[in-house]
């Protein structure tokens, strides 16, 4: 029965003894109770309990109900109230009551109810009415899942409506952190979040120049500036890493905003990057300014994923070259796939990332039957072309990233050996061709028309599978060069041109590859000009494939050293519409200020560097750590151009590169790089 006490009255003279309920709070099993705050905490007032459930044997009340621990996932229960007990908070999900989103654990927003009992998503129960409850924070609500240490680092980078963020590094690509001083809304954010509390958040999606503060600096809750917003005077008025531009007479544009102003107005300018400024440190790199890196994976390590987890393969070792592919079944996720160039146990492994670019697998594609994956390339329908490179039965591998499998090619030891890098030439369906270059004294240039039935096939069905793997009446063919002119390499760095024909006599190809361009690697192909370099002799050769001519150059100091109208030829140029301060609006060709990508040093302070369309070069990272040596390779670009991905084969460290200022790298890559000198044979 239930535990009673006795009351005593003293009515006309005499004592009655009256047995009363215990009062509440009620402990498990007690009661009478009518609501869940007459219970202790994490308890729920029942009304009815049945044994299956764990009900409270031999306790029976005439009215109300008994207190009990909640019986259902998930189930609303009131467990403290204004920090109170402390060891009940942070509150759970469906756990109240909770004030703010600072009672609940992180992931989980307060649910403030305008109703007395409302529904709460992802809950059960109705839970105490006009108390309010911790829940799974729905998409695009501000939430907290970290704190202003940085705990925990699985956590960042944050995501858009998600806290506590301190500068815009602590947010992902395309998100500022959104600085408060009370509960100010966050454009495409949902509910009000912590007060005081920083979330990230979309920049002003208009990038429209617009002045909210006076050239006094008034008023002063205008400040920090976002892109875009003026006036400003120094760079601290503007919100995190983002500059004062401060403007002259002739300076009507901002970088990266829309529109123009008054010239004495200054804003804050929306691009923080510069490339081969470098000013930033992290990890042992030397970045430029704008940009920031973390590590990926490392060779020999269990690869981190998204939430925490690790992945069941450790990294291999060597990572070399690499390519990006997007997800076929367009969810806008992607795979970089990265060869290895070890050995002993050489082969493929793949990095998938969602449509948010976060890691959630890390998965080794070819492995245990092939060795010193080198370079590679890539298929027009979607597979990566792994290049072995060494004498005894060398292969080129065709492998599928999405469908994970992995076949030899045709192109095998009969044909060549020490393959290193593919591209191929597919603006004639009918006839497309592959190539691939041999890294040895006397490797030629391979050409390869694939099995005519076999193209017919793949065209007729969009199945391009089996392409690389029918033999018919396929044709192996070889590059052979035949100079005009040589020039003096002491005048400029372009030393020779010619034509150039193609032979299926492979020892006649050997010895020209001998005389004119011994060790090839990098290889690139754009618009039917060919791109291939030299490592021993660093050499740039430039062959147009539709006129059968080539130039070739010195490539010491820096791939197109001499020659930047090649930059402007593989760079886009747009045709845009401006307007100008008058209002007169005039088309214009215009050669975008944009930067080719490539890798091409070896051995200490490698990195990764580019050129624009005037032939400007710059480093754009390089190694500042002894430990960060050999070569850089696998440079390569996610879909969006949001992400640069390029590995330090020494001691096998992926990293992953971004702008901070949210912007893509609105540039080319090209596959042009050599390798560091090592061996000359396997």
């Amino acid at each position: 029965m239930i535990r009673s006490r006795i009351l005593s009255l003293l009515v006309g003279g005499l004592l009655l003894l009256l047995p009363t309920a215990q009062s509440a709070p009620f402990q498990a099993c007690q009661g009478p109770c009518f609501k869940d705050r007459d219970c202790e905490w994490g308890l729920n007032c029942f009304k009815s309990l049945q044994e299956e459930e764990g009900s409270c044997d031999n306790v029976t009340l005439e009215t109300g109900g008994f207190c009990h621990a909640p019986l259902q996932p998930n189930e609303l229960v009131l467990v403290g109230h204004q920090g109170v007990p402390s060891e009940a908070f942070p509150l759970q999900n469906c756990q109240g009551g909770c004030r703010h989103d600072g009672d609940c654990d992180w992931g989980l927003v307060c649910f403030h109810r305008d109703q007395n009992k409302q529904p709460i998503d992802g809950c059960t129960g109705l839970g105490q009415y006009g108390w309010d409850y911790c829940h799974q924070a729905p998409s695009s609500t501000l939430v907290l899942v970290a704190n202003t240490s940085g705990w925990p680092e699985t956590a960042f980078p944050l995501q858009e409506c998600q806290g506590e963020c301190q500068t815009n590094e602590d947010c992902d690509v395309g998100l500022v952190c959104h600085k408060r001083r009370d509960q100010t809304p966050i454009a495409g954010c949902e509910g009000r979040g912590r007060p005081g509390s920083d979330y990230c958040g979309r920049p002003v999606d208009n990038r429209q120049l617009t002045l909210v503060a006076s050239l006094e600096g008034e008023p002063a809750t205008a400040f920090p500036l976002l892109p875009c917003q003026g006036h400003c005077t120094t760079d601290d008025d503007c919100i995190g890493d983002y500059a004062c531009i401060e403007r002259s007479e002739d300076d009507w544009l901002i970088p990266g905003c829309q529109g123009t102003s008054l010239w004495d107005r200054n804003y804050c300018s929306a691009m923080t990057y510069i490339p081969g400024h470098g000013t930033v440190f992290e990890h042992g790199l030397e970045l430029s300014q704008g940009l920031t890196a973390k590590i990926v994976a490392r060779a020999g390590k269990h690869v981190r994923l998204r939430g925490g987890a690790l992945s069941p393969d450790v990294f291999h070792t060597l990572p070399d070259g690499a390519a990006v592919f997007s997800e076929p079944n367009g969810s806008g996720g992607w795979v970089y796939v990265s060869n290895s160039e070890d050995a002993v146990d050489g082969g493929v492994g793949a990095l998938y990332f969602d449509n948010k670019g976060r890691l959630i697998h890390y998965e080794r594609l070819l492995t245990g039957q092939t060795r010193r994956n080198c370079g590679g390339g890539k298929s027009w329908w979607g597979t990566y072309l792994s290049c072995e490179e060494h004498a005894d039965g060398a292969k080129v591998w065709e492998v599928d990233p999405w469908n994970k499998i992995a076949r030899p090619t045709i192109i095998d030891d009969t044909v060549g050996s020490f393959y290193e890098s593919a591209a191929y030439d597919n603006r004639n369906p009918q006839d497309p061709k592959f190539y691939v270059t041999m890294d040895r004294n006397n490797g030629p240039l391979l050409r390869l028309s694939p099995d005519s039935q076999a193209v017919q096939e793949a065209l007729e069905s969009g199945d391009y599978s089996n392409l690389l793997h029918t033999s018919g009446d396929q044709v192996y063919e070889y590059l052979l060069l035949d100079y005009v002119d040589e020039f003096d390499a002491k005048a400029s760095s372009h030393l020779g041109q010619g034509s150039f024909t193609w032979t299926t006599n492979y020892t006649k190809a050997k010895e020209n590859a001998a005389l004119h361009y011994k060790y090839s690697e990098g290889l690139d192909i754009r618009e039917g000009v060919l791109y291939m370099t030299t490592k021993r002799e660093q050499l740039l050769f430039i062959l147009n494939l539709d006129n059968q001519t080539f130039d070739e150059y010195s490539a010491q100091s820096g791939a197109f050293d001499s020659d930047p109208d090649q930059i402007a030829s593989i760079l886009r140029r747009d045709e845009v519409q401006e307007t100008n301060i008058h209002g007169n609006e005039t088309v214009v060709q215009e050669e975008l200020k944009t930067i080719l990508y490539f890798c091409e040093d070896g051995g200490a302070n490698c990195g990764v560097h580019g050129r624009d369309v005037d032939g400007n070069f710059y480093t754009i990272l390089q190694s500042m750590d002894p430990k960060l040596w050999g070569e850089t390779t696998g440079l390569a670009f996610s879909p969006d151009y949001m992400r640069m991905y390029v590995s330090f084969q020494k001691p096998g460290i992926i990293f992953e590169v971004r702008r901070i200022d949210g912007f893509p790298f609105d540039g080319g890559l090209l596959d042009i790089k050599y390798h560091e000198d090592n061996e000359d044979d396997d």
